[in-house]
């Protein structure tokens, strides 16, 4: 994700330094991912005996899924239809957030929200008329799961 090394152009440099964003996926586990990059760096350095590296770790996230037929789920497919007249795309996402770790402790959830465009981007925006949508989406889906 970002590399960095030398002092300019022209001069060869001392050192190089690599931050690596890696996200896990499902069957993937923190362990094994860390053992296949170090597997492999050793490997380089063999071939060229003035490589050194270290790896250190600046925090890790499980992968997570909640299972298809979790009725949490099958309330929030309810809610968005009964809000919006349309049954919602399911799709596992690659990015991290607090659902990931929610997930791992046993918390059941699952994301969604507002319609929009430019995701993490300078122009990132939401559609504004379907800000009261979602929230009704999210009341239905809470008082649903929480109702049974």
């Amino acid at each position: 994700t970002f590399i960095g090394g030398g002092q300019g152009i022209n001069i060869y440099p001392d050192s190089c330094s690599a931050t690596v964003d890696c996200r896990l996926t499902l069957g993937q586990t923190l362990p094994k991912v860390k053992r296949e990059i170090q597997a492999f760096l050793e490997r380089e350095a063999r071939k060229d005996p003035e490589i050194m590296f270290k790896i250190n770790d600046i925090c890790g996230v499980p992968p997570a899924r909640l299972d298809l037929k979790h009725p949490l789920i099958g309330d929030a497919v309810s809610a968005v239809k009964s809000v919006f007249g349309r049954t919602p795309k399911l799709e596992i996402i690659g990015g991290v957030t607090d659902g990931n770790l929610l997930l791992a402790a046993g918390i059941p959830n699952l994301g969604y929200g507002v319609s929009g465009g430019g995701a993490h981007s300078e122009n990132e925006y939401v559609n504004v008329a379907d800000l009261t949508k979602t929230a009704q989406a999210f009341c239905l889906t809470a008082l649903s799961f929480l109702n049974r």
